[in-house]
Protein backbone atom coordinates (compact mmCIF):
# COMPACT_ATOMS: atom_id res chain seq x y z
CA UNK A 1 0.00 0.00 0.00
CA UNK A 2 1.28 3.29 -0.73
CA UNK A 3 0.49 6.63 1.08
CA UNK A 4 0.14 8.89 -2.19
CA UNK A 5 -1.11 7.70 -5.24
CA UNK A 6 -1.21 10.22 -8.08
CA UNK A 7 -3.57 8.10 -10.55
CA UNK A 8 -5.82 6.88 -7.47
CA UNK A 9 -6.33 10.32 -6.24
CA UNK A 10 -7.62 11.52 -10.45
CA UNK A 11 -10.03 8.42 -10.01
CA UNK A 12 -11.33 9.44 -7.27
CA UNK A 13 -11.63 13.23 -8.06
CA UNK A 14 -12.99 11.87 -11.88
CA UNK A 15 -15.87 9.63 -9.72
CA UNK A 16 -16.84 12.15 -7.42
CA UNK A 17 -17.38 15.19 -9.55
CA UNK A 18 -19.52 12.50 -12.10
CA UNK A 19 -21.52 11.23 -8.95
CA UNK A 20 -22.40 15.17 -8.53
CA UNK A 21 -23.20 15.79 -11.89
CA UNK A 22 -26.18 13.18 -11.80
CA UNK A 23 -27.25 13.88 -8.44
CA UNK A 24 -29.34 17.09 -7.66
CA UNK A 25 -28.95 16.50 -3.74
CA UNK A 26 -25.45 16.15 -3.90
CA UNK A 27 -24.86 19.41 -6.26
CA UNK A 28 -27.06 21.09 -3.24
CA UNK A 29 -24.66 19.93 -0.23
CA UNK A 30 -21.49 20.73 -2.71
CA UNK A 31 -23.12 24.45 -3.12
CA UNK A 32 -23.79 24.26 0.27
CA UNK A 33 -20.27 23.52 1.52
CA UNK A 34 -18.40 25.55 -0.74
CA UNK A 35 -20.37 28.63 1.19
CA UNK A 36 -18.73 27.63 4.62
CA UNK A 37 -16.22 29.83 6.22
CA UNK A 38 -12.45 29.10 4.61
CA UNK A 39 -9.41 28.87 7.13
CA UNK A 40 -6.59 31.00 5.89
CA UNK A 41 -2.96 30.82 6.90
CA UNK A 42 -0.56 33.32 6.33
CA UNK A 43 2.52 31.12 6.83
CA UNK A 44 3.35 31.32 3.34
CA UNK A 45 3.39 35.13 3.45
CA UNK A 46 5.22 34.79 6.27
CA UNK A 47 7.60 32.16 5.07
CA UNK A 48 8.34 34.82 1.95
CA UNK A 49 8.58 37.70 4.03
CA UNK A 50 11.36 35.64 6.15
CA UNK A 51 13.06 34.70 2.78
CA UNK A 52 13.97 38.11 1.95
CA UNK A 53 15.55 38.95 5.33
CA UNK A 54 18.93 37.24 4.79
CA UNK A 55 19.33 39.77 1.23
CA UNK A 56 18.19 42.68 3.15
CA UNK A 57 20.30 42.11 5.90
CA UNK A 58 23.60 41.21 3.78
CA UNK A 59 23.03 44.47 2.23
CA UNK A 60 22.82 46.47 5.64
CA UNK A 61 26.35 44.72 6.61
CA UNK A 62 27.99 45.28 3.31
CA UNK A 63 26.65 48.99 3.04
CA UNK A 64 28.23 49.73 6.19
CA UNK A 65 31.30 47.85 6.93
CA UNK A 66 32.26 47.56 2.90
CA UNK A 67 33.91 44.12 3.99
CA UNK A 68 32.18 41.06 2.23
CA UNK A 69 33.41 39.07 5.17
CA UNK A 70 31.36 40.19 7.23
CA UNK A 71 28.31 39.72 5.22
CA UNK A 72 29.18 36.09 4.83
CA UNK A 73 29.55 35.96 8.54
CA UNK A 74 25.79 36.83 9.08
CA UNK A 75 24.92 34.11 6.09
CA UNK A 76 27.24 31.54 8.06
CA UNK A 77 25.42 32.81 11.75
CA UNK A 78 22.01 32.08 9.60
CA UNK A 79 22.57 28.76 8.85
CA UNK A 80 23.60 27.91 11.88
CA UNK A 81 20.40 28.99 13.32
CA UNK A 82 18.59 27.12 10.82
CA UNK A 83 20.67 23.75 11.14
CA UNK A 84 19.73 23.81 14.97
CA UNK A 85 16.08 24.40 13.96
CA UNK A 86 16.15 22.01 10.89
CA UNK A 87 17.26 19.43 13.58
CA UNK A 88 14.25 20.07 16.59
CA UNK A 89 11.94 20.03 12.99
CA UNK A 90 13.40 16.31 11.86
CA UNK A 91 12.57 15.18 15.53
CA UNK A 92 9.40 16.96 15.40
CA UNK A 93 8.18 15.09 12.11
CA UNK A 94 9.87 11.62 12.62
CA UNK A 95 7.74 11.48 16.19
CA UNK A 96 5.38 14.27 16.87
CA UNK A 97 4.18 14.56 13.73
CA UNK A 98 0.00 14.57 13.75
CA UNK A 99 -0.04 12.33 10.75
CA UNK A 100 1.72 9.24 13.06
CA UNK A 101 -2.09 9.06 14.52
CA UNK A 102 -3.91 8.23 11.06
CA UNK A 103 -0.90 5.92 9.92
CA UNK A 104 -0.60 3.83 12.46
CA UNK A 105 -4.14 2.94 11.71
CA UNK A 106 -2.74 1.78 8.40
CA UNK A 107 -1.72 -1.59 6.95
CA UNK A 108 1.80 -0.22 6.11
CA UNK A 109 5.46 -0.53 7.15
CA UNK A 110 7.21 1.41 9.25
CA UNK A 111 9.76 2.35 6.87
CA UNK A 112 7.06 3.54 4.80
CA UNK A 113 5.96 5.69 7.23
CA UNK A 114 9.83 7.03 7.79
CA UNK A 115 10.08 7.83 4.04
CA UNK A 116 6.66 9.64 4.00
CA UNK A 117 7.19 11.80 7.20
CA UNK A 118 11.40 12.58 6.38
CA UNK A 119 10.35 13.95 2.28
CA UNK A 120 8.00 16.56 4.11
CA UNK A 121 10.64 17.22 6.52
CA UNK A 122 12.73 17.39 3.19
CA UNK A 123 10.01 19.44 1.47
CA UNK A 124 9.63 22.18 4.40
CA UNK A 125 13.63 22.72 4.14
CA UNK A 126 13.49 24.11 0.79
CA UNK A 127 12.43 27.07 1.29
CA UNK A 128 15.60 28.02 2.91
CA UNK A 129 17.08 27.14 -0.20
CA UNK A 130 16.08 30.40 -1.07
CA UNK A 131 17.55 32.23 2.44
CA UNK A 132 21.04 30.96 1.28
CA UNK A 133 20.16 32.16 -2.40
CA UNK A 134 19.06 35.63 -1.36
CA UNK A 135 22.16 36.21 0.60
CA UNK A 136 24.79 35.58 -1.73
CA UNK A 137 23.03 36.67 -4.68
CA UNK A 138 22.36 40.58 -3.10
CA UNK A 139 26.22 40.34 -2.17
CA UNK A 140 27.27 39.20 -5.77
CA UNK A 141 25.02 42.14 -7.13
CA UNK A 142 26.57 44.34 -4.58
CA UNK A 143 29.80 43.42 -5.74
CA UNK A 144 28.99 43.91 -9.71
CA UNK A 145 29.66 40.07 -10.50
CA UNK A 146 30.41 38.79 -13.82
CA UNK A 147 28.60 36.49 -15.61
CA UNK A 148 30.56 33.86 -15.12
CA UNK A 149 31.20 34.45 -11.36
CA UNK A 150 26.89 34.53 -11.40
CA UNK A 151 27.25 31.06 -12.55
CA UNK A 152 28.57 30.07 -9.04
CA UNK A 153 26.21 31.65 -6.73
CA UNK A 154 23.48 29.29 -7.02
CA UNK A 155 25.68 26.59 -6.67
CA UNK A 156 26.98 27.97 -3.34
CA UNK A 157 23.60 28.16 -2.25
CA UNK A 158 22.95 24.19 -2.51
CA UNK A 159 25.90 23.65 -1.56
CA UNK A 160 25.34 25.66 1.87
CA UNK A 161 21.70 24.25 1.99
CA UNK A 162 23.21 20.81 1.10
CA UNK A 163 25.51 20.97 4.52
CA UNK A 164 22.68 22.72 6.65
CA UNK A 165 20.46 19.63 6.19
CA UNK A 166 23.26 16.98 6.41
CA UNK A 167 24.73 18.82 9.83
CA UNK A 168 20.63 18.72 10.87
CA UNK A 169 20.09 15.08 10.38
CA UNK A 170 23.58 14.76 12.08
CA UNK A 171 22.75 16.38 15.20
CA UNK A 172 19.17 14.41 15.56
CA UNK A 173 20.71 11.20 14.80
CA UNK A 174 23.72 11.63 16.99
CA UNK A 175 22.49 14.05 19.57
CA UNK A 176 19.00 13.97 20.12
CA UNK A 177 18.97 14.86 23.72
CA UNK A 178 20.59 18.00 22.75
CA UNK A 179 17.57 20.59 23.94
CA UNK A 180 16.83 22.16 20.07
CA UNK A 181 13.70 23.78 20.95
CA UNK A 182 15.41 25.97 24.23
CA UNK A 183 17.98 27.05 21.16
CA UNK A 184 15.74 27.90 18.93
CA UNK A 185 13.88 29.87 21.74
CA UNK A 186 17.63 31.57 22.52
CA UNK A 187 18.20 32.46 19.07
CA UNK A 188 14.95 34.11 18.57
CA UNK A 189 15.65 36.23 22.23
CA UNK A 190 18.85 37.31 20.69
CA UNK A 191 16.54 38.72 16.93
CA UNK A 192 14.32 40.13 19.61
CA UNK A 193 16.76 42.06 21.89
CA UNK A 194 18.63 43.17 18.46
CA UNK A 195 15.14 44.89 16.87
CA UNK A 196 14.43 46.36 20.35
CA UNK A 197 18.18 47.81 20.49
CA UNK A 198 19.07 47.78 16.99
CA UNK A 199 19.79 51.64 17.29
CA UNK A 200 21.92 51.27 20.44
CA UNK A 201 23.60 47.82 20.23
CA UNK A 202 23.24 47.02 16.41
CA UNK A 203 26.60 48.98 15.35
CA UNK A 204 27.97 47.62 18.60
CA UNK A 205 27.39 43.75 17.42
CA UNK A 206 28.10 44.38 13.42
CA UNK A 207 31.48 45.63 14.94
CA UNK A 208 31.87 42.48 17.17
CA UNK A 209 30.82 40.41 13.92
CA UNK A 210 33.49 42.79 12.23
CA UNK A 211 36.25 41.80 14.11
CA UNK A 212 36.20 38.31 14.21
CA UNK A 213 34.00 37.20 10.77
CA UNK A 214 37.21 35.51 9.32
CA UNK A 215 37.18 33.19 12.46
CA UNK A 216 33.47 32.83 12.21
CA UNK A 217 32.88 31.23 8.76
CA UNK A 218 35.93 28.55 9.97
CA UNK A 219 34.58 27.73 13.09
CA UNK A 220 30.94 27.13 12.33
CA UNK A 221 30.10 24.01 10.18
CA UNK A 222 27.63 26.30 7.56
CA UNK A 223 30.35 28.73 7.27
CA UNK A 224 32.79 26.27 5.00
CA UNK A 225 30.72 26.28 1.88
CA UNK A 226 30.36 30.42 2.63
CA UNK A 227 33.66 30.60 2.77
CA UNK A 228 33.98 29.46 -0.57
CA UNK A 229 32.68 32.71 -1.89
CA UNK A 230 35.76 34.65 -0.90
CA UNK A 231 37.45 32.53 -3.86
CA UNK A 232 35.49 34.72 -6.07
CA UNK A 233 36.77 38.02 -5.01
CA UNK A 234 39.86 39.75 -5.94
CA UNK A 235 42.98 38.61 -4.32
CA UNK A 236 41.20 35.94 -3.00
CA UNK A 237 42.89 32.67 -1.25
CA UNK A 238 43.45 29.28 -3.00
CA UNK A 239 43.86 28.05 0.30
CA UNK A 240 39.99 27.88 1.23
CA UNK A 241 39.75 24.99 -1.71
CA UNK A 242 40.78 22.92 2.02
CA UNK A 243 37.08 23.47 2.84
CA UNK A 244 35.80 21.15 0.49
CA UNK A 245 37.25 18.22 2.69
CA UNK A 246 35.56 19.00 5.43
CA UNK A 247 32.35 19.54 3.43
CA UNK A 248 32.29 16.45 1.62
CA UNK A 249 32.66 14.55 5.41
CA UNK A 250 29.93 16.24 6.17
CA UNK A 251 28.19 15.80 3.03
CA UNK A 252 28.62 11.64 3.33
CA UNK A 253 27.48 11.53 6.71
CA UNK A 254 23.77 12.12 5.58
CA UNK A 255 23.16 8.27 4.56
CA UNK A 256 24.70 7.49 7.54
CA UNK A 257 22.60 9.51 9.53
CA UNK A 258 19.55 8.33 7.48
CA UNK A 259 19.53 4.87 8.31
CA UNK A 260 20.64 5.49 11.99
CA UNK A 261 17.34 7.05 12.24
CA UNK A 262 15.22 4.21 10.52
CA UNK A 263 16.78 1.86 11.93
CA UNK A 264 15.44 3.29 15.48
CA UNK A 265 12.17 4.18 14.08
CA UNK A 266 9.36 2.95 16.11
CA UNK A 267 6.12 4.87 15.69
CA UNK A 268 3.48 1.76 17.05
CA UNK A 269 2.98 1.07 20.39
CA UNK A 270 6.27 -0.18 22.35
CA UNK A 271 5.60 -2.88 24.89
CA UNK A 272 7.29 -2.28 28.07
CA UNK A 273 8.59 -4.09 31.00
CA UNK A 274 5.92 -3.99 34.16
CA UNK A 275 7.69 -1.42 36.41
CA UNK A 276 7.99 -1.09 40.25
CA UNK A 277 5.13 -0.33 42.34
CA UNK A 278 5.39 3.08 43.04
CA UNK A 279 5.51 3.46 46.70
CA UNK A 280 3.81 6.95 47.98
CA UNK A 281 6.58 9.69 50.02
CA UNK A 282 6.27 9.43 53.39
CA UNK A 283 8.10 10.01 56.05
CA UNK A 284 8.57 6.16 57.12
CA UNK A 285 9.56 4.30 54.09
CA UNK A 286 8.52 1.35 53.27
CA UNK A 287 11.25 -1.35 54.09
CA UNK A 288 12.67 -3.07 50.84
CA UNK A 289 13.90 -6.41 51.10
CA UNK A 290 17.96 -6.50 50.60
CA UNK A 291 17.84 -10.27 49.22
CA UNK A 292 15.33 -9.73 46.41
CA UNK A 293 15.99 -10.58 42.92
CA UNK A 294 17.52 -7.30 41.48
CA UNK A 295 15.70 -7.95 38.09
CA UNK A 296 12.56 -8.61 39.67
CA UNK A 297 10.22 -5.54 39.50
CA UNK A 298 9.35 -4.49 43.46
CA UNK A 299 5.70 -5.55 44.42
CA UNK A 300 3.86 -4.80 47.60
CA UNK A 301 1.38 -6.98 49.31
CA UNK A 302 -2.01 -6.53 49.28
CA UNK A 303 -2.05 -5.24 53.31
CA UNK A 304 0.41 -2.79 52.24
CA UNK A 305 -2.01 -1.59 49.27
CA UNK A 306 -5.17 -1.32 51.18
CA UNK A 307 -3.13 0.68 53.75
CA UNK A 308 -1.98 3.33 51.25
CA UNK A 309 -5.58 3.00 49.89
CA UNK A 310 -7.28 3.83 53.17
CA UNK A 311 -4.77 6.39 54.58
CA UNK A 312 -5.23 8.24 51.46
CA UNK A 313 -1.39 8.06 50.69
CA UNK A 314 -1.79 7.63 46.92
CA UNK A 315 -3.25 11.17 46.79
CA UNK A 316 0.20 12.88 48.30
CA UNK A 317 1.98 14.92 45.81
CA UNK A 318 5.76 14.71 45.46
CA UNK A 319 7.76 16.89 47.95
CA UNK A 320 9.00 18.84 46.23
CA UNK A 321 9.39 21.85 48.76
CA UNK A 322 12.09 21.02 50.80
CA UNK A 323 14.37 20.90 48.20
CA UNK A 324 15.86 24.17 48.47
CA UNK A 325 15.24 27.48 50.32
CA UNK A 326 13.49 28.92 46.47
CA UNK A 327 11.40 25.88 46.98
CA UNK A 328 10.47 26.59 51.00
CA UNK A 329 10.10 30.10 49.74
CA UNK A 330 7.49 29.50 46.87
CA UNK A 331 5.51 26.75 48.96
CA UNK A 332 5.08 28.99 52.05
CA UNK A 333 3.50 31.96 49.72
CA UNK A 334 1.08 29.62 47.81
CA UNK A 335 -2.11 29.46 48.68
CA UNK A 336 -4.20 25.69 49.65
CA UNK A 337 -5.56 26.25 45.81
CA UNK A 338 -2.49 26.93 44.34
CA UNK A 339 -0.31 23.66 45.95
CA UNK A 340 -2.60 21.72 44.31
CA UNK A 341 -2.16 23.50 41.24
CA UNK A 342 1.42 22.74 41.40
CA UNK A 343 0.79 19.45 41.47
CA UNK A 344 -0.52 19.91 38.05
CA UNK A 345 1.61 22.01 36.35
CA UNK A 346 4.54 20.08 37.81
CA UNK A 347 3.87 16.99 38.53
CA UNK A 348 7.47 16.00 38.74
CA UNK A 349 7.92 19.05 40.79
CA UNK A 350 9.83 22.03 40.62
CA UNK A 351 13.74 22.37 40.89
CA UNK A 352 14.95 25.89 41.24
CA UNK A 353 17.81 25.76 43.13
CA UNK A 354 19.40 23.04 41.89
CA UNK A 355 19.17 24.40 38.43
CA UNK A 356 20.20 28.13 39.42
CA UNK A 357 23.57 26.05 41.11
CA UNK A 358 23.89 24.63 37.69
CA UNK A 359 23.54 27.91 35.91
CA UNK A 360 26.28 29.87 37.65
CA UNK A 361 28.50 26.83 37.77
CA UNK A 362 28.31 26.87 33.77
CA UNK A 363 29.24 30.80 33.63
CA UNK A 364 31.56 30.44 35.68
CA UNK A 365 33.26 27.48 33.51
CA UNK A 366 32.52 29.37 30.55
CA UNK A 367 34.31 32.85 32.15
CA UNK A 368 37.13 30.49 33.62
CA UNK A 369 38.10 29.55 29.85
CA UNK A 370 37.56 32.91 28.47
CA UNK A 371 40.00 33.45 30.64
CA UNK A 372 42.57 30.87 29.65
CA UNK A 373 41.81 31.25 26.22
CA UNK A 374 42.80 34.92 26.13
CA UNK A 375 46.60 33.84 26.84
CA UNK A 376 46.61 31.99 23.15
CA UNK A 377 44.00 34.24 21.50
CA UNK A 378 41.66 36.72 21.49
CA UNK A 379 39.33 35.75 18.96
CA UNK A 380 39.05 32.30 20.74
CA UNK A 381 38.39 34.05 24.01
CA UNK A 382 35.46 35.88 22.50
CA UNK A 383 33.77 32.59 20.88
CA UNK A 384 34.01 31.14 24.14
CA UNK A 385 32.49 34.10 26.25
CA UNK A 386 29.81 34.20 23.36
CA UNK A 387 28.46 30.40 23.47
CA UNK A 388 28.99 30.26 27.84
CA UNK A 389 26.70 33.49 27.81
CA UNK A 390 24.05 31.86 25.01
CA UNK A 391 23.83 28.38 26.82
CA UNK A 392 23.13 29.93 30.25
CA UNK A 393 21.12 32.37 29.04
CA UNK A 394 18.44 29.80 27.03
CA UNK A 395 18.94 28.02 30.34
CA UNK A 396 17.07 30.53 32.48
CA UNK A 397 14.67 31.71 29.95
CA UNK A 398 13.82 27.95 30.60
CA UNK A 399 13.94 28.33 33.81
CA UNK A 400 12.49 31.68 34.63
CA UNK A 401 9.47 31.09 32.17
CA UNK A 402 8.64 27.07 32.73
CA UNK A 403 5.16 26.76 32.42
CA UNK A 404 5.14 23.02 32.64
CA UNK A 405 1.81 21.14 31.93
CA UNK A 406 -0.05 24.45 32.29
CA UNK A 407 -0.98 24.76 28.23
CA UNK A 408 0.07 20.94 27.36
CA UNK A 409 -2.50 19.93 24.35
CA UNK A 410 -4.05 17.33 24.21
CA UNK A 411 -5.97 15.58 20.89
CA UNK A 412 -9.37 14.47 20.49
CA UNK A 413 -10.86 13.53 16.84
CA UNK A 414 -8.48 15.92 15.97
CA UNK A 415 -9.40 19.01 17.88
CA UNK A 416 -6.63 19.76 20.53
CA UNK A 417 -7.53 21.51 23.74
CA UNK A 418 -5.74 22.44 26.41
CA UNK A 419 -5.66 20.33 29.36
CA UNK A 420 -6.76 23.27 32.18
CA UNK A 421 -9.70 24.16 29.96
CA UNK A 422 -10.91 20.36 30.93
CA UNK A 423 -10.25 20.26 34.63
CA UNK A 424 -11.99 23.68 35.61
CA UNK A 425 -8.82 26.01 36.11
CA UNK A 426 -9.29 29.26 35.74
CA UNK A 427 -6.82 31.88 33.65
CA UNK A 428 -6.34 33.86 36.78
CA UNK A 429 -5.57 31.72 38.94
CA UNK A 430 -3.20 29.90 36.78
CA UNK A 431 -1.55 32.46 35.68
CA UNK A 432 -1.47 33.74 38.93
CA UNK A 433 0.70 30.33 40.07
CA UNK A 434 3.30 30.80 37.51
CA UNK A 435 4.07 34.71 38.14
CA UNK A 436 4.74 33.52 41.38
CA UNK A 437 7.42 30.93 40.05
CA UNK A 438 8.94 33.41 38.29
CA UNK A 439 9.07 35.79 41.15
CA UNK A 440 10.57 34.08 43.63
CA UNK A 441 13.76 33.82 41.35
CA UNK A 442 14.13 37.36 41.25
CA UNK A 443 17.27 36.91 43.67
CA UNK A 444 18.92 35.11 41.22
CA UNK A 445 17.68 36.44 38.09
CA UNK A 446 19.36 39.73 39.01
CA UNK A 447 22.66 38.78 40.12
CA UNK A 448 22.81 36.52 36.69
CA UNK A 449 21.90 39.28 34.75
CA UNK A 450 24.10 42.43 36.01
CA UNK A 451 26.99 39.60 36.40
CA UNK A 452 26.27 38.86 31.90
CA UNK A 453 25.45 42.09 30.93
CA UNK A 454 28.94 43.84 33.12
CA UNK A 455 30.91 41.20 30.83
CA UNK A 456 29.46 42.06 27.82
CA UNK A 457 29.70 46.02 28.70
CA UNK A 458 33.54 45.21 29.71
CA UNK A 459 33.84 43.12 26.59
CA UNK A 460 32.61 46.40 24.37
CA UNK A 461 34.72 48.83 26.58
CA UNK A 462 31.59 50.55 27.72
CA UNK A 463 31.42 52.40 31.59
CA UNK A 464 31.13 49.19 33.78
CA UNK A 465 28.31 51.22 35.51
CA UNK A 466 26.44 50.74 32.37
CA UNK A 467 26.42 47.11 33.53
CA UNK A 468 25.05 46.96 36.76
CA UNK A 469 22.19 49.38 35.39
CA UNK A 470 21.55 46.89 32.48
CA UNK A 471 20.97 43.98 34.24
CA UNK A 472 18.71 45.97 36.92
CA UNK A 473 16.55 46.52 33.89
CA UNK A 474 16.67 43.16 31.95
CA UNK A 475 15.68 41.34 35.57
CA UNK A 476 12.25 43.59 35.63
CA UNK A 477 11.80 42.68 31.50
CA UNK A 478 12.20 39.26 32.16
CA UNK A 479 9.39 39.90 34.43
CA UNK A 480 7.20 41.78 32.22
CA UNK A 481 7.80 39.23 29.27
CA UNK A 482 6.37 36.62 31.97
CA UNK A 483 2.89 37.94 31.31
CA UNK A 484 3.49 38.24 27.43
CA UNK A 485 4.25 34.35 27.23
CA UNK A 486 1.07 33.54 29.44
CA UNK A 487 -0.92 35.50 26.66
CA UNK A 488 0.46 33.39 23.84
CA UNK A 489 0.96 30.14 25.42
CA UNK A 490 -2.85 30.78 26.00
CA UNK A 491 -3.65 31.69 22.93
CA UNK A 492 -1.84 28.55 21.18
CA UNK A 493 -4.69 26.23 22.86
CA UNK A 494 -8.15 28.44 21.59
CA UNK A 495 -9.30 29.61 18.00
CA UNK A 496 -9.41 33.35 18.82
CA UNK A 497 -7.49 33.85 15.71
CA UNK A 498 -8.35 30.48 13.39
CA UNK A 499 -11.15 32.40 11.77
CA UNK A 500 -10.87 35.56 9.66
CA UNK A 501 -13.72 37.25 12.13
CA UNK A 502 -13.99 41.07 12.92
CA UNK A 503 -13.76 40.02 16.68
CA UNK A 504 -10.24 38.15 15.69
CA UNK A 505 -9.29 41.37 13.56
CA UNK A 506 -9.88 43.53 16.26
CA UNK A 507 -7.92 41.09 18.65
CA UNK A 508 -4.94 40.75 16.24
CA UNK A 509 -4.60 44.74 15.74
CA UNK A 510 -4.74 45.32 19.65
CA UNK A 511 -2.37 42.91 20.63
CA UNK A 512 0.19 43.88 17.44
CA UNK A 513 0.06 47.81 18.93
CA UNK A 514 0.23 46.32 22.52
CA UNK A 515 3.65 44.05 21.39
CA UNK A 516 5.16 47.06 19.04
CA UNK A 517 4.75 49.76 22.43
CA UNK A 518 5.80 46.64 24.73
CA UNK A 519 9.05 46.76 22.28
CA UNK A 520 9.54 50.54 21.95
CA UNK A 521 9.18 50.91 25.63
CA UNK A 522 12.20 48.10 25.78
CA UNK A 523 14.07 49.76 23.77
CA UNK A 524 13.53 53.35 25.32
CA UNK A 525 13.91 52.04 29.04
CA UNK A 526 17.14 50.35 28.12
CA UNK A 527 19.11 52.67 26.34
CA UNK A 528 18.73 56.08 27.38
CA UNK A 529 21.15 57.31 29.53
CA UNK A 530 19.18 59.37 32.03
CA UNK A 531 17.95 56.84 34.82
CA UNK A 532 15.33 59.60 35.96
CA UNK A 533 13.88 59.36 32.54
CA UNK A 534 14.60 55.35 31.75
CA UNK A 535 13.22 54.21 35.50
CA UNK A 536 9.87 55.52 34.73
CA UNK A 537 10.01 54.10 31.48
CA UNK A 538 10.80 50.94 32.80
CA UNK A 539 7.67 50.52 35.43
CA UNK A 540 5.51 52.10 32.24
CA UNK A 541 7.03 48.92 30.30
CA UNK A 542 5.69 46.31 33.14
CA UNK A 543 2.29 48.28 33.71
CA UNK A 544 1.84 48.14 29.27
CA UNK A 545 3.15 44.20 29.39
CA UNK A 546 0.57 43.56 31.76
CA UNK A 547 -2.78 45.95 30.37
CA UNK A 548 -1.50 43.47 27.32
CA UNK A 549 -2.27 39.97 29.13
CA UNK A 550 -5.22 41.34 31.11
CA UNK A 551 -6.82 42.76 27.19
CA UNK A 552 -6.25 39.11 26.22
CA UNK A 553 -7.57 38.06 29.25
CA UNK A 554 -10.96 39.94 29.18
CA UNK A 555 -11.57 38.66 25.11
CA UNK A 556 -10.59 35.38 27.18
CA UNK A 557 -13.47 35.48 30.30
CA UNK A 558 -15.51 37.48 28.25
CA UNK A 559 -16.12 34.12 25.91
CA UNK A 560 -15.07 35.35 22.69
CA UNK A 561 -13.54 32.17 21.36
CA UNK A 562 -13.51 28.68 22.27
CA UNK A 563 -11.16 26.86 24.08
CA UNK A 564 -9.82 24.49 21.63
CA UNK A 565 -7.51 24.32 18.50
CA UNK A 566 -9.75 23.50 15.51
CA UNK A 567 -8.28 21.47 12.99
CA UNK A 568 -7.01 23.65 9.43
CA UNK A 569 -9.42 23.05 6.42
Amino acid sequence: MRLHSPQFEKAVHRGVRRMIRVSPELKRECRAARTLRRHYSITPLAAALIALAPGYLVWTMQDETSHPETALAFISLWGFALMIFRAQAVLSCLFASSDLRTLILLPISESTVFRWEFQRFLRGSLVHLLHFAAGFSVLAWLLDFSALKWTVVPLLALLTWAVMISMATLCAARLPWLPYRLLVNGFVVLIFAFIVGRTYIGPVLLEVVDRHASSLNLLLPTGWPVSLFELLLPNSHWAYLVLLIPIAAVIMTFNGSLRRLAGGYRYQERAIPPASDLVPHTETPTPISQDRDPERPFRLGPTAIEEVIRSRQFLMPFPWQNAGWLENLLWRWLSDREKVLADFVFPNGLRISASWKTIFRNLGVALLLALVADLVSPAAKFWLLAIGLFITICHVLAVFLATGRAFQVTISSGIGIPMYAGLGIGLRELSVFLVKCSTVQLPFVFPFAILCSTMVVWQTGMPLQFGFWFGLKIGVLLLAGRFLTLTFGISGGTNDTARIRFRSAGLIISMAFFMLAFLGLCAASLFIPDQRIALPLLALTVAEAYATFRLYGWFYNGNRFDLMRLPQR
